[in-house]
């Protein structure tokens, strides 16, 4: 298992850690539709996050067999520079989930992508 990723990992994890960061506001989005609670300032959002990021994490790993972990890796630190950059652009007084977009759902966004790429390359049948 090599966790250094290279360009190619750099290149395919651009997109999934985009990936991550929509799949988590679609989610909580329809999730607080459904349910009619409100995720703005609590704990279900990096919830949302964790799952989202090993899911996309396991499609790393059973995409890219070998460089599965090292694309998770990329697309974690991918998922985490859009989060500090939506962070980074909020104005003062606006309403978001400062756990998602602080520095909790930055590492959230890392911490639980890579086991995700790691048991997805362990899961991949062989061909």
């Amino acid at each position: 298992m090599r966790l250094n990723p290279t360009i190619s990992d750099i290149l395919v994890g651009i997109p999934a850690g985009l990936l991550i960061v929509m799949g988590t506001a679609l989610f909580s989005t329809l999730l607080g539709k459904v349910t009619g609670l409100d995720f703005s300032n609590t704990w279900a959002g990096l919830l949302i996050l964790a799952f989202t990021a090993f899911i996309a994490g396991l499609i790393a790993g059973l995409a890219r067999h070998g460089r599965g972990p090292a694309t998770a890796l990329a697309a974690g630190f991918t998922a985490s520079i859009f989060l500090l950059a939506l962070w980074l652009a909020a104005r003062p007084g606006e309403i978001y989930n400062r756990l998602l977009f602080g520095l909790p759902g930055m590492l959230i966004a890392i911490l639980c992508c890579v086991p995700g790429g790691i048991v997805g390359a362990r899961r991949r049948m062989p061909s």
